[in-house]
């Protein structure tokens, strides 16, 4: 019964209004409570829970890492999912400075 609780919380979790290393922490914690339950989650399947969580600005990355031949490892996801979000801060930081 927990462990479906957990599938689903997996499932439902966005980016909204969290940081990306709260989002990408809180599915972690949910993929490691599942597998404290016995029911292990593929990388495959928790790289779909981060990507199906993201928001439309997130689109040309999911895009670039759905693309590739060799799935990625779900750190380099991360990393890159870090470093798009630091990119958007600076442009929008820019953007707002700017006359």
């Amino acid at each position: 019964m927990k462990a479906r609780i957990l599938r689903t919380k997996l499932r439902i979790t966005m980016l909204e209004q969290k940081t990306m290393r709260e989002f990408l922490l809180h599915i972690k914690c949910t993929v490691d409570a599942l597998g404290l339950c016995g029911d292990h989650i593929l990388p495959r399947e928790h790289l779909d829970a981060v990507l199906e969580g993201l928001l439309e600005e997130y689109g040309l990355v999911i895009s670039m890492i759905e693309s590739k031949f060799e799935p990625l490892l779900i750190g380099e996801v991360e990393a890159l999912l870090l470093a798009h979000e630091a990119h958007m801060k600076r442009f929008l930081k820019h953007f707002a400075i700017s006359p």
